[in-house]
């Protein structure tokens, strides 16, 4: 868009085309309740909720085969998403950026799910009863062998009208469509010395957490200084996430290859909630 002496700014827009497989969803919304445990016999009691059941494709059966996600991988043309983004360079004298700084709107759209298993559904839950130990309210070891959503629908059908439970069906469709993480995207590389780099990552979730059909995403923040000389580069990406919250790890580039961690100084050094590893090598072909 405009590129003058040391200034640059860049903009550019994707569409990509989505052919949507299988979907599933269970939420709980405006949920309170008590959950007791007496010699194993684990009751909810004194609770209210509104339940959503959704699924499409394979999902539908259940989710413990691990055959059933493969032979969905692929559905129909169901989708559209866009991508928008816009970033701006302070270049030095030898034509290479000090500073570069971006922002981007990903994952604009959804997808529509048409199968012969669709179904979601939206009911009201209720158990009445305050007191675990007269052996009232909803049982929940029901639910130790379920395969699928299917499965926690139908015993909680089956548990209506008994022990103080009331689960009424509200609303319900065959075909429904589900909101694309839609994520604001935020960075800054800046160069601090001649070899020496910081870059700044932040996600930001833009849809409704608490809404049904729609797949979430989590925010995140990252801190990565790199060290850059000739063909190497070592990089120690520091995150913050909802998910497994602080994670540091480790990562070295020679040529095209790379070779790292986001998260093995904190799996190694204590209790974290994340462990992952990657590898890679890049080429140009032109």
């Amino acid at each position: 868009m405009y590129d003058k002496k040391n200034h640059q700014i860049n903009a550019g827009i994707s569409l990509k085309f989505l052919f949507p497989g299988s979907y599933a969803n269970l939420g709980m919304s405006a949920f309170q309740g008590t959950i007791t445990n007496t010699a194993g016999d684990v009751r909810l009691n004194n609770a209210a909720a509104q339940v959503n059941i959704a699924y499409s494709g394979s999902l539908a059966n259940e989710f413990t085969d691990a055959g059933d996600y493969f032979s969905s991988l692929w559905g129909g043309l169901n989708g559209v998403a866009t991508d928008i983004g816009v970033d701006y360079q302070w270049k030095g004298a030898d034509n290479k950026y000090k500073l570069k700084v971006g922002a981007a709107v990903c994952n604009i759209g959804s997808m529509t799910f048409k199968d012969d298993n669709n179904a979601t559904r939206t009911y009201s839950l209720v158990v009445n009863d305050s007191n675990p130990v007269n052996g009232l309210g909803l049982d929940l070891n029901q639910f130790e062998s379920i395969d699928g959503l299917r499965d926690i629908e139908n015993i909680l059908i089956a548990n209506d009208g008994t022990n103080g439970v009331d689960f009424n069906l509200e609303n319900e469709s065959r075909d429904f469509k589900v909101k694309l993480p839609t994520i604001l995207n935020l960075y800054a590389d800046y160069q601090i010395i001649s070899k020496l780099s910081v870059t700044l990552f932040m996600v930001q979730r833009l849809n409704d957490e608490g809404a049904n059909d729609q797949i979430l995403s989590q925010n995140m923040l990252s801190i990565t200084p790199r060290f850059t000389t000739g063909m190497f580069e070592g990089f120690i990406p520091v995150n913050f996430n909802e998910v497994s919250g602080t994670t540091a790890g480790l990562g070295l580039r020679l040529g095209g290859f790379f070779i790292g961690s986001n998260s093995i100084l904190t799996a190694v050094s204590s209790d974290s909630k994340q462990a992952d590893f990657f590898i890679g090598s890049r080429f140009g072909i032109l």
